[in-house]
């Protein structure tokens, strides 16, 4: 295993995949790619943030450079998307060429899990790469 791509979005599920990640790199010697993948403006409800263009975009991006300094011992990148979140892990997995792509079994779209479907659940259907999913 040389590369693994995480999804992140701050929720619990998603610092749990990420913890995972990190220590199968390590034991691996393998490189992260930590993703998060921001709605696209089709796609936002506006319940607790004003939408304010970019605000999910810089909202994402600051996150995701404070997670990836924390992480010591191997090589980091991160990656901001914008569109769908599953297809958008499908797109990256095979841009990068992971060997894994890491998962929480539960993120923060809620609306989005009643009206879609879990996120999780389409990666691990969709994906050509192999898929850990942590609870």
């Amino acid at each position: 295993m040389n590369k693994i791509l995480v999804a992140y979005d701050g929720s619990e599920g998603s610092k749990k995949a990420l913890n995972q990640a990190v220590e199968l790199a390590k034991c691996t010697s393998s490189s992260i790619t930590i993703l998060t993948v921001v709605p696209s403006a089709t796609r936002m409800f506006a319940f607790d943030d004003l939408l304010v263009p970019g605000t999910f975009k810089s909202k994402a991006l600051k996150m995701v450079k404070e997670v990836a300094n924390l992480i010591q011992g191997i090589s980091v990148t991160s990656i901001i998307r914008e569109g769908d979140i599953a297809d958008e892990i499908l797109k990256a997995s095979e841009d990068i060429g992971c060997d894994l792509i890491v998962i929480g079994s539960r993120g923060l779209g809620k609306v989005d899990r009643f009206l879609l479907g879990s996120v999780a659940e389409k990666v691990m259907k969709h994906s050509s790469k192999s898929v850990l999913m942590t609870r």
